[in-house]
């Protein structure tokens, strides 16, 4: 009996954290044509204690697609840069965590040449390959396909 409650336990524990982040993936599609959206997003997340590494991954990526609302272009090197370190951070707590690889190549195809944030490009996108063959998160899945087939 203990065994089957502790089973339901995790099962409903997963499904709040899939629920969790399918919203902070929404949230975070909604920003990228909303400069409001975006800094509501950053400022969520930037006031929570103790972020997970996807959390901060998702605060580093904000940040880097903020940058294209600024005007000023030292205040849009400057939020990029914040958003880099945040989402480097990230990787380097959970390094073979898809969702975070998938949010720095994102933000790779998407970052200006001259920004230095192409390294990763090759090495992102055959990870992101291999690993959607195992995924279980159709949702994530999904999104990862549509991108890559852009």
């Amino acid at each position: 009996m203990l065994k089957k409650v502790i089973q339901l336990f995790v099962f409903v524990f997963m499904v709040v954290q899939l629920i969790a982040n399918i919203d902070l993936r929404n949230q975070f599609d909604k920003a990228i044509d909303s400069k409001s959206i975006a800094e509501s997003l950053k400022q969520t997340l930037q006031q929570k204690s103790n972020l997970t590494a996807l959390e901060l991954g998702y605060l580093g990526a904000t940040k880097m697609l903020l940058a294209k609302h600024y005007f000023n272009p030292f205040n849009k090197l400057e939020i990029f840069n914040e958003g880099r370190t945040d989402l480097d951070n990230a990787l380097k707590k959970d390094k073979n965590n898809a969702e975070l690889v998938f949010l720095r190549y994102s933000c790779a195809k998407n970052a200006p040449h001259f920004l230095n944030y192409y390294q990763n490009i090759a090495t992102d996108k055959q990870f992101l390959e291999n690993a959607v063959t195992s995924m279980t998160d159709s949702d994530l899945k999904n999104r990862i396909q549509l991108f890559l087939k852009k």
